[in-house]
């Protein structure tokens, strides 16, 4: 995943608000924040989708002073090392974590508590802890079956991405696009898009299937 779907989750996230209770401790570094976000990512309309966690903690200091994270599943006792993270924001929004950490081979992220842990370059640590929740059946789920499993209210935004799959627009749709024309007459850079539900909390994304700009055009030219 390239960097800019990383500032995708975290600028939802970070939107949305979704911060865990930390336990502070008497080192330099303590975690005020986590954000999590379950991603379930339908790349066809008939496939089941890849799921994955988007993490990412802010701290009481400078967050760019850490140089690895841990994080572990609860009931399934796994852990995954984030070493070094990835750090994005500016000012004081600044966030270290990653944003796709995926399940062991041939396993699920499974719901329930994770911890997660810190370490500073000055070997300073603290952790904090986080839920997560889903509905397991869209682990079998297509992309035309998300509401009938997701009891919550979704917001839709529309990303746009350029031929290196480089995110040159997130947001929601804008009243003018009522086709790819109108699109690529604001963003004449952007090549594929996609559409992506969001619950209110920022916990559960969904990203739909890719669509080539330009297609429901040629579509009804040749009709």
């Amino acid at each position: 995943m390239n960097r800019s779907l990383a500032v995708l989750f975290i600028t939802v996230s970070v939107f949305f608000s979704v911060f865990a209770l930390s336990s502070c401790s008497e080192s330099e570094t303590s975690v005020t924040g986590v954000t999590a976000s379950c991603v379930f990512s339908y790349e066809t309309a008939d496939s089941n989708p890849e799921m994955w966690l988007s993490v990412y903690v802010q701290t009481a200091d400078d967050v760019r002073r850490l140089e690895s994270m841990t994080l572990t599943s609860r009931k399934a006792g796994y852990k995954w090392m984030i070493d070094p993270p990835v750090f994005i924001g500016a000012g004081n929004r600044r966030w270290a974590g990653f944003s796709k950490v995926l399940p062991a081979q041939n396993d699920v992220l499974y719901s329930g508590l994770y911890d997660i842990d810190i370490t500073d370059a000055s070997g300073n640590e603290d952790s904090s802890s986080f839920m997560v929740s889903y509905p397991e059946e869209l682990l079998n789920s297509t992309a035309g079956e998300i509401r009938d499993y997701v009891k919550v209210n979704l917001s839709e935004y529309i990303i746009l991405y350029d031929s290196n799959e480089t995110m040159v627009y997130y947001g929601r749709r804008k009243s003018i696009w009522k086709t790819d024309e109108n699109i690529l007459r604001d963003y004449n850079r952007a090549e594929t898009k996609r559409l992506c539900l969001s619950s209110s909390s920022g916990n559960l994304l969904f990203l739909l299937p890719p669509e080539i700009l330009g297609e429901e055009t040629a579509d009804v030219q040749s009709e």
